[in-house]
């Protein structure tokens, strides 16, 4: 018979791992806890067993991809001999890879802004920098080094890289869609127009 805790460790990787995947897919506000259990194939009541409710078994569900992003961008492979350009280049396809890898975090992400809660963002200025005071230390590298302009806001800089790439992951069924279509296509679509 196997021990209560590792049986318990799997019941509870299994909520999260399908609360990733629904909360991913509809958004907080209509993911239900019988949803994610039913996905997680547990009783109703498993989930209650982990978290408090469903805003609980939310954060920690953010918190694990937070930390899956994290790992990526920790092994962004910079070499203190690489110049400041190849620096910012690691940096930002190591943001690209993190989003492209990991999408149902990316898509969790992307309701998470869409929906004001800013649990991402809060989360992101208080541990998750990592790549932003990567991008900070490199760009001042290359003004000190005179490889970019002198006059160059730094941070405002750093904020703008990081900006784009998420801004890609926000409207990334927007870019995926026009691979496919030409952009009278893309706008003649019912609701198109409303949204812009």
């Amino acid at each position: 018979m196997e021990p209560k805790t590792s049986k318990s460790s799997r019941t509870r990787l299994k909520i999260l791992t399908a609360a990733r995947t629904t909360f991913s897919e509809k958004g907080f506000a209509d993911t239900t806890i019988e949803a994610i259990a039913n996905l997680a194939g547990v009783n109703r009541a498993h989930p209650y067993a982990f978290f408090t409710d469903k805003e609980d078994l939310y954060n920690a569900t953010m918190a694990g991809c937070l930390q899956v992003y994290k790992g990526v961008l920790e092994a962004c492979p910079i070499d203190e001999q690489d110049s400041p350009v190849t620096k910012v280049r690691k940096i930002v396809e190591s943001i690209l890879k993190m989003g492209t890898e990991h999408r149902e975090c990316t898509d969790l992400f992307r309701w998470d802004t869409a929906s004001g809660n800013l649990a991402f963002a809060d989360a992101y200025r208080s541990g998750g920098n990592f790549a932003f005071s990567s991008l900070v230390d490199a760009i001042d590298e290359g003004v000190q080094r005179e490889i970019f302009r002198a006059d160059l806001d730094v941070v405002d800089a750093a904020m703008t890289v990081i900006m784009i790439c998420f801004q890609y992951f926000l409207r990334r069924e927007v870019i995926e869609s026009l691979r496919e279509q030409t952009l009278e296509e893309y706008f003649a679509q019912p609701g198109i127009k409303e949204q812009i």
